[in-house]
This record gives structure tokens, C-alpha cells and sequence, in this order.
């Protein structure tokens, strides 16, 4: 940060003193609240346990804003004494069903985050290079005549989308705040934000740049193959619980409670994992799979089945796109295209009857088409003439374009024994329903876009789907534990003469800046604004992103903390936790203590930037009125749920909370399982070639991370790395409580096989060194037999400063993010690694 004298030992590195050691200084040594202050950051200790109640203290419900899968389903009790935050828990749900009751220990440590020593508190200008961590203060005023003047000037010299926004999961924090934009890239449909920042997005039709992390599967799952989820809750009525990609022993207390259910009434668990997670450690088989070789397990798994006939026929018929007769340019056979009589199909809700031209499949029985939603037990096999037109099954197409990838390639391929990937493929056939937890774990490889085809081919072989006890897409609980108004957001997020926005993942900057095109058409990007974001922590591509930054005019980063990302910023914005104004997001959001320092919610910064830019009359209502234009209708009034209720109350529970066990129902045009597309579309049309391979199961290895790259000759390790149980991506970094319990001895810490340790010489608490030609990482090494030799097993979250040297995002590579969803591909990496002759802090 800035070049405080603060006299501490530490190891040689590249700066004199880190932002790890001021960091650590702050939270230890008396007599740095200048330091802190000097550049903006809070200096309140709230070390020491939290005292017993006392006389004057209040309670609000607050959330922790903290990107962790938990959603707004989390809600905290916050206690409040003097006017400072002195304790977070779970609000406590009227319920004793454990399973149902959200929340983990990250809750507890919020009042260090509120008051830490990273916290930022007032405007703050970066004054020498950006990264040089000299800052000075100045005033909001200054603040936002400069961010004006920076963006006029650009819209008047390159128009508006020259200026870009740059959001992800971070800004998921309410109706008012929220700048997070979604994930996909399609303006005409893209997902509205916060009041804030949606009103000066439209008015402007500035570039907006989406999140990317976790995209893989929720773009290619749930966006286009559609795959639907039974809850967690479910999973109690499964005969096999397989975690795959999640660990939700350390992240999902809403699964652990119900896998442990499951558990106890005798339910198999199977953990498929490179490292002996805690999820692996509570099942009955770990089966320690090679990174980024998931898709080729699973087809292996289908050929086995196929194979000995172990195949599930009335699923594969009936309620599998299976039996869909395609043509050989792929696109689907359909009723018109014989002639034959639309099928007339009446909405289960409204009652309201549609003509519908479905695909066609083939009555063995009459020896006649049909449409799909007629014909029972139509072919899987065979070929067929229709007026002249070749067809087949899309089953034939499948089983032709799966055969290369038998029980004996996944064996070399995964690193597995044959008689692991059949037993596995026996379990799935035989020993069902099978519920297949899967989070993101997975999907952070160039290639895992490709694997949710064979997995829903993998469910559709062995009909474990859509019934009770089965899985095969990115879970959630299911039951309600609010009462819910109903939220009257039309009029709040319309701009009249609004304007369309460009948009594109924000991997895509580097690429983007460094060509001067956006799709295909020639853009500068002037101006860069951050919120909701630390893509240079979190992100792939660390030295890409910064350079790429380097190369705008002017970036500003509006944050709660001195972030990576705002480290690297020309100007930073001081915004309020959630626990400093007022916010709704399924409850409300109460303000518990006054705002730190100059903070500002996001609602408040865009009023703000609007007026500097002359749109005086862009916002007709404050905060509350807002609020109140979204909850106050009449039925919500008469309902107790208008804003003075939640203003009041803040959480509104349901007055009796029954427990619901979803269970999915395929709600896709063909009303089947789908392991094929008749057309696959990208995440931003950025002229991807599209091919057939692209549109069914198949399998292709990773971009760096697979066996038989030369580059393993240099670098032989595989990295994965992992949320556990303190963090939530950075937003709990710099968290001292969290840190002690994280770490080795306080210290970040990565885990490597004992062979593969002795082989280098290194030992539990040794100081190691993760490098490649990209970057390195600096932390202490935990040795174990609980992960596979070949894979090294790296935390997540940490930002700069808090590891001994170096940067866990710079391993990785721009580069490795796929065509079709952009996805963030941060496992997708080699590396080697060394004893760090530095010594230990």
C-alpha cells in the first residue's frame, strides 16, 4: 500500500515492505492507525471476544454480501453497541430442521471485515503508476468531477460504449445497489441490476463487461441444455449420492445436512475428486479422478453401460431426446417438413392450446413417424427414409461419435484403474436412483463446457433424472423460508429512451484492448469502472488483466476495500457494507450503523456520477422512496409486507416452514433430456465457428492441464485450487479470525503428495514455490497422501500481500478461457514446485 515505515522482519521479496506485512503490522502493533488512515482504510481493532449483551444494544438483519453459494437465503442477526458492530450470526430460522438453516462460520468474522485495516473510507487518487500503491485523498467532489470529465470526454470522442462496467458476483447486493449484470452476453435479454447502476446504464448505453467465473456450467447447463435440478433436499431419497465438482462438506450447509441424512439412512457416497476433500473423507469411495478429465470419465461411463446393455429403455425412449430423427446437416426432422398435422400442445398453467411443430421420431410398432410427444417407445436405432430425406435416431450419431472413449482410454486418460470406471458405470446403472451433487469444482478447464453433454447422456442411459433421489445439474435448496411480496420493478428500471449496451465477458478485455475490436468492429475502451468485482484476484489472466488496465485511460474501482483490483486503479471509491444502508434482496437489508468514514452505497454513487454528468432528473426518488415504490402495493400493504413492515422487521419469515424435496421436471422445447443441441450458441457473438462436434457428447483435453503436454517435461504438476470452509472467492481475504484458522500457523498453505514432496525434498511447513513462465506463488506446504501425486492443491482467495510473495492468479492463463462460454478457466494451469530458500515469515 503506501510506503509506511513500519519496521518488521520479513523475507527478501520484490518490495520492501508487502502489503502482507502491512497488513498483519496493522492488525498487531499499536500506533499505526496513521498509517492506515493515511491512505484511507479503517483502523478499529475488534479483536477479543464479543461480550455478553448489555443495556442498549440492538439487533438488525443484514446479509453478508459474500458470493459464497449462499445466496440471499443467508440472513445474520447483527448485534450493534455504541453504534459499532460487535457480533454477526445466523439469524435463527423457526424451524429445528437442520438441513433447511443457511450460514457458516464466515458470518461470524464480519465485523473484522467491516473494520479492518483494508477497508476503505474516503475518495482515493492514485498519484504514481497505477500498482505503485501511492494514494491521496481527495475529496467526493473532486472524485466525481474528475470520473465526468473522463467520460464525457470520451463519449464526445469515441461514444458512450466506449466507457465500460465491469461486474460480477460481488454485486449480486439488492434492488437498489446491485451491479452485476449476469453472464451472458445478449443485450436484448440481458439481466437488470440495481436501480443505481441500471438507470445509468440505460440512459448512457455504455459497454457492460459480465462475470465469468463458474460460467461453464451454468451457461452450457443451465442456459442451453437446460438441464433441471431436484434440491438438495432430495437427495435424502437417493440410494447413491456422487459428489462430483462439489464439496459440500466445507461449502454447502444446506447439502451437508442432507447428505448426512441420506448417510445415516444407509445412502452410498462417492466423492470424485483430485484431492481428499472432507466431502471424500465422510463417503464410502474416493475415486481421485486427473484434473480436467471429468468428460472423459463420463463417456466412458455411457460406453460401459451401452456396451452390456445396461441401459435404462423407457428413459432413453420416452423422456430422452434419444429417438429424435436428425438429418445429415443435424438439424431435426419435424412434422412439416412430412407434412403431417401440427401437434396441438395446452399449457399445463393457463389451459391456453398451441399448434406445435415438434420432432419427429419413428413408431417401430405402426412403421410410421410420429411427433415426440406421441409415439410411445419410439427407435433409438436404425436409419430411415422420410420423402427422400436420410434420418436417423440422434442415439446413432451419439454412439458413433462416443466409441473412441472406452473403459481403457479414460483408464490412461483420468489416471484410473479400469475396474474403478466400471464399478462406477455399475453404480450408475444399478444401484440408483443416483443423485450427482455438482457444484462448479469441475468446470474451470477450457474443455469442461463439453462434459454436461455426457452427463446428461450418462442420466438418460440410466434414467436417473427427474424423479425422487436423482440429479444430474447445479443443485440448490429448495424450500421457502420468506414470505414474499411482490416486487413492482417495472417503472424503477425503465429509462425512457433507454439505449442498448455492448457486452462481453470480462476475460474478453485483454483480447479486446489489445486488438482495439469488439466483434469484429474497431472500439477503444477510454474509461474502466469496477464494481462487484476483483478480477485481478480472482480472475484468470492476473499479468493480462493489469496490462490490459494499464492501457485504458482512466479506471476506477468502487469498493468496500483496497482490493487487487482497486490496487490497480487510477481512482478508488469508498462503498458501504451491507451493514451501513438500507437494502432489500428477499428481505431487508437494515442499515444497523452509520456508513465509515465518507463510504457510499452504490444507489448513491450513481445519483451522484448522474448529476456530475448533467443528467439531473435521471433519478426522480431517493433510496427509501424507491423502496417504497417497489414494496408499497396494496396487496403487499394489506399483506404486512410493505416497506414500513421489512423497514421494521427486516427479515419476514413464513409463519410455518415445510420442507420441500423439488423435483425436476425437463422444461425444454423437446419436454426430454437433452445430450445434443440442434444449435449451440456462444456466449457473445464474437464469430465463433460452430461445428457438430461442438453440439454433442465428446471429448477433447484441456488447454494446459493434460497429460501428454510436452510442457510437463518443465512443469509436471497439475493446480487445482479450492474454496473452503473461510472464504467465499476474495470477499473474506485480509479476515485475521478467518486467516489463523485458515492457514499454517496463520500462513497460507498449499497441499502436495508426500512422494511428490520427498521427491523435491520438502516437508510439512516448508516454504515452497509455485512457478511457471507465468508467475509464482510464495506459501508454506502441507504434505499428504490425501491428493494425487501428479496434483498440487492451492487455496483461494487470497489477495496480494497476504501470501509470502507472489500471486496465486498469476499461474494461470488468459488464454485458457473456452470459445463457447468465456468461462474463467483457473484451474486449467502446470506448474512445478521448489523449496523456497527464503525462509518462512
Amino acid at each position: 500500500m503506501t510506503k509506511a515505515l513500519v519496521k518488521e522482519k520479513a523475507p527478501v521479496t520484490k518490495k520492501g515492505l508487502t502489503r502482507r506485512t502491512f497488513l498483519k503490522t496493522t492488525a498487531a502493533v499499536a500506533g499505526t492507525a496513521a498509517v492506515a488512515g493515511s491512505i484511507g482504510c479503517s483502523t478499529i481493532d475488534t479483536g477479543g471476544d464479543t461480550p455478553p449483551p448489555i443495556e442498549g444494544e440492538q439487533t438488525f438483519a443484514n446479509w453478508c454480501r459474500g458470493n459464497c453459494g449462499g445466496e440471499s437465503r443467508c440472513c445474520l442477526e447483527t448485534k450493534v453497541r455504541e453504534g459499532k458492530v460487535v457480533s454477526t450470526r445466523q439469524h435463527p430460522l423457526p424451524t429445528n430442521d437442520a438441513s433447511i438453516q443457511p450460514g457458516c462460520v464466515k458470518g461470524a468474522a464480519n465485523p473484522q471485515r467491516i473494520y479492518g485495516a483494508h477497508r476503505l473510507l474516503y475518495p482515493m487518487l492514485q498519484t504514481g503508476e497505477r500498482g505503485s500503491d501511492n494514494w491521496e485523498r481527495i475529496s467526493w467532489d473532486e472524485a466525481l468531477a474528475m470520473i465526468a470529465e473522463k467520460m464525457q470526454a470520451a463519449f464526445d470522442e469515441y461514444g458512450p460504449e466506449s466507457v465500460g462496467f465491469m461486474s460480477s458476483y460481488g454485486g449480486l447486493s439488492g434492488v437498489l445497489n446491485g451491479p452485476y449484470t449476469g453472464f451472458t452476453n445478449f443485450p436484448e435479454a440481458r439481466t437488470r441490476c440495481g436501480i443505481g447502476p441500471e438507470r445509468f446504464y440505460q440512459k448512457t448505453g455504455v459497454t457492460l463487461f459480465n462475470a465469468t467465473a463458474d460460467i461453464g456450467i451454468m451457461y452450457m447447463q443451465l442456459v442451453q441444455l437446460a438441464a433441471p435440478s431436484n434440491s438438495t433436499e432430495d437427495a435424502i431419497n437417493a440410494k447413491t449420492i456422487i459428489n462430483w465438482g462439489s464439496n459440500p462438506a466445507d461449502a454447502m450447509r444446506c447439502a451437508q445436512a442432507n447428505i448426512l441424512t441420506a448417510r445415516a439412512k444407509g445412502v452410498k457416497v462417492i466423492t470424485i475428486d483430485p484431492r481428499y476433500s472432507s466431502s471424500a473423507a465422510h463417503s464410502d469411495q474416493w475415486i481421485p479422478v486427473r484434473p480436467a478429465t471429468d468428460g472423459a470419465l463420463m463417456l466412458a461411463l455411457c460406453n460401459y453401460i451401452i456396451a452390456n446393455d445396461l441401459i435404462d429403455y423407457d428413459y432413453l425412449r420416452n423422456k430422452s431426446i434419444a429417438p429424435l430423427l436428425i438429418k445429415e446437416d443435424g438439424s431435426y426432422l419435424r412434422l412439416s417438413d412430412l407434412g403431417l398435422d401440427l401437434y396441438e400442445k395446452t399449457d399445463a398453467t393457463t389451459g391456453e392450446k398451441t399448434e406445435v411443430d415438434t420432432e419427429v421420431v419413428y413408431d417401430s410398432a405402426n412403421e410410421a413417424f410420429g411427433s415426440s410427444f406421441e409415439v410411445k417407445d419410439p427407435a433409438v436405432t436404425g436409419s430411415f427414409d422420410a420423402n427422400g430425406v436420410n434420418v436417423r435416431p440422434i442415439y446413432e450419431l451419439v454412439k458413433e461419435t462416443i466409441a473412441p472413449y472406452t473403459t481403457e482410454f479414460a483408464a490412461n486418460e483420468c489416471g484410473l484403474s479400469t475396474e474403478i470406471i466400471e464399478g462406477l458405470a455399475n453404480t450408475y446403472a444399478n444401484e440408483g436412483p443416483v443423485f450427482t451433487h455438482l457444484i462448479c469444482g469441475m468446470q474451470h478447464y477450457q474443455n469442461s463446457w463439453r462434459m454436461y453433454y455426457a452427463l446428461a447422456l450418462l442420466v438418460a442411459l440410466t434414467g436417473n433424472a427427474c424423479k425422487p433421489g436423482t440429479n444430474y445439474s447445479m443443485t440448490s435448496g429448495a424450500t421457502p423460508i420468506f414470505k414474499a411480496p411482490t416486487v413492482n420493478k417495472e417503472a424503477a428500471l425503465t429509462v425512457e429512451g433507454a439505449k442498448l449496451n455492448k457486452m462481453a465477458s470480462l476475460t474478453q478485455v485483454p483480447e479486446i484492448v489489445e486488438s482495439g475490436k469488439f466483434a469484429g468492429e474497431d472500439y477503444t475502451l477510454r474509461v474502466l469502472w469496477i464494481a462487484g468485482s476483483n478480477a485481478i484476484a480472482n480472475g484468470i489472466g492476473y499479468t493480462a488483466q493489469i496490462e490490459a488496465w494499464k492501457k485504458v485511460d482512466f479506471v476506477v474501482v468502487a469498493d468496500c476495500f483496497m482490493t487487487d483490483s482497486a490496487n490497480q486503479a487510477s481512482l478508488v471509491l469508498p462503498v458501504t457494507t451491507t451493514f451501513e444502508s438500507e437494502e432489500y434482496r428477499d428481505f431487508m437489508i437494515q442499515k444497523a450503523i452509520d456508513p465509515l468514514g465518507e463510504a457510499k452505497p452504490d444507489f448513491e454513487i450513481f445519483v451522484e456520477l448522474a448529476k456530475a454528468m448533467g443528467y439531473d432528473d435521471l433519478y426522480d426518488k431517493d433510496a427509501e422512496g424507491y423502496l417504497r415504490e417497489l414494496l408499497d402495493t396494496e396487496d403487499n400493504i394489506a399483506a404486512g409486507l410493505g416497506y414500513d413492515d421489512f423497514h421494521e422487521q427486516g427479515v419476514i419469515y413464513l409463519d410455518e416452514i415445510e420442507r420441500v424435496e423439488r423435483i425436476a421436471k425437463e422444461t425444454n422445447a423437446t419436454g426430454r433430456t437433452q445430450f445434443y443441441l440442434e444449435k449451440l450458441t456462444p456466449n457473445g457473438n464474437f464469430d465463433q465457428e460452430i461445428t457438430i462436434q461442438d453440439r454433442l457428447p465428446s471429448y477433447e483435453h484441456a488447454f494446459e492441464a493434460y497429460a501428454d503436454n510436452p510442457l510437463r517435461e518443465k512443469y509436471p504438476l497439475f493446480g487445482v485450487s479450492y474454496h473452503d470452509n473461510y472464504t467465499g472467492q476474495s470477499m473474506h481475504s485480509n479476515v485475521p479470525w478467518l486467516n489463523e484458522i485458515r492457514g499454517f500457523e496463520g500462513d497460507p498453505y498449499l497441499f502436495i503428495h508426500e512422494t511428490a514432496a520427498a521427491d523435491r525434498g520438502i516437508v510439512t511447513g516448508d516454504t515452497v514455490r509455485v512457478f511457471n513462465d507465468r508467475g509464482y506463488a510464495v506459501l508454506r506446504a502441507v504434505t499428504t497422501k490425501g491428493i494425487r501425486e501428479d496434483t498440487i492443491n492451492l487455496p483461494r482467495g487470497y489477495e496480494d500481500g497476504e501470501l509470502i510473495d507472489g500471486h496465486l492468479q498469476s499461474l494461470t492463463a488468459i488464454d485458457a478461457k473456452d470459445r463457447i462460454t468465456n468461462n474463467d478457466s483457473h484451474n486449467d494451469w502446470l506448474c512445478q514446485v521448489e523449496k523456497y530458500e527464503g525462509g518462512a515469515q
